[in-house]
């Protein structure tokens, strides 16, 4: 199978499992007032409410009579504005892609089912691959807004990568990021980032059973995914136990990371075969029945 059939399938079946689902709503989205989040859609220029301002807003849309009566600065919201909007960001690095799993397959279906089921819900989302460099992907119109994915790659800066296509994203949206976590960076700083004037931050973190678990005792060549660079170690019991500490290690201080940033945290471990994603998604009230 090609790579682009492969992507596609995945795709597919992303969406097949998201059937009968939709985004949830958050109840209370943080920095907007009322209870419209949701309730209009389009490109209508109804007014809505207004908000408070907020450094960056375009100036034109100040409301100055708001100013003279309370000496307080506010802009105007119009309906599509106060409309729910999805920002999934998907690390689109080598590591995403470990060859024997299905890691790779399980984020391009989790990234097409949350898709699908945003547009269900009402959400107006986006798709930003975070790579070489941060940038959004076309996505089709309609009820199923196809991926044209163009793969898995090895940015400079994993990290860095991250942390841009974070700051495309909007104000006030619902953020979900697909990614293993498994990058040199400062988690608690990439959790804050993606909170921050977020209505709702989540992560979903597929993992390969090779992430957590080593291989039988024996001698290995290992091959770092981003750089390449490889490592010829012998593996015994004592290694093995080192290994999984510190997979322990990790998991505990990504949580950790997580609930400090007030993100919500769902972690699957994919193997030979896709795991029920959307059932831990819907534990996690990220999805809900349509």
């Amino acid at each position: 199978m090609s790579l682009d059939a492969r992507w596609a399938t995945a795709a597919r079946a992303g969406v097949e499992a998201a059937t009968g689902l939709a985004l949830a709503t958050p109840a209370a989205p943080r920095g907007t007032v009322g209870a419209a989040l949701g309730a209009g859609r389009g490109a209508s220029i109804e007014f809505m409410e207004h908000r408070e301002y907020q450094p960056g807003d375009d100036l034109r849309r100040v409301d100055w009579s708001v100013y003279a009566r309370t000496d307080r600065l506010a802009v105007r919201l119009h309906r599509e504005e106060v409309s729910p909007c999805l920002d999934l960001v998907l690390d689109a690095s080598r590591s995403m892609d470990l060859p024997g799993s299905a890691k790779a397959d399980v984020a391009l279906a989790i990234a097409a089912g949350l898709l699908a089921a945003a547009r269900r819900a009402g959400f107006a989302p986006n798709l930003t691959r975070a790579a070489e460099r941060a940038q959004r992907e076309p996505l089709a119109p309609g009820p199923v807004p196809l991926i044209r994915w163009t793969g898995f790659t090895a940015p400079d800066d994993r990290a860095q990568a991250l942390h841009a296509a974070i700051r495309l994203t909007r104000r006030q949206s619902v953020r979900v990021l697909i990614t293993d976590l498994l990058v040199r960076a400062d988690l608690p700083a990439l959790a804050a980032a993606l909170a921050r004037d977020a209505a709702r931050a989540v992560i979903v973190q597929p993992l390969a059973q090779d992430d957590l678990e080593p291989p039988p005792p024996g001698a290995y060549r290992l091959t770092d995914r981003e750089t390449g660079r490889a490592l010829e170690i012998e593996l015994d019991a004592l290694t093995a136990a080192r290994f999984r500490e510190r997979a322990a290690s990790f998991l505990a201080a990504a949580r950790a990371a997580c609930a400090r940033a007030g993100v919500t945290l769902v972690t699957l471990t994919a193997g030979a075969a896709a795991p029920p994603w959307t059932r831990d998604l819907l534990a996690a009230g990220v999805l809900v029945p349509e």
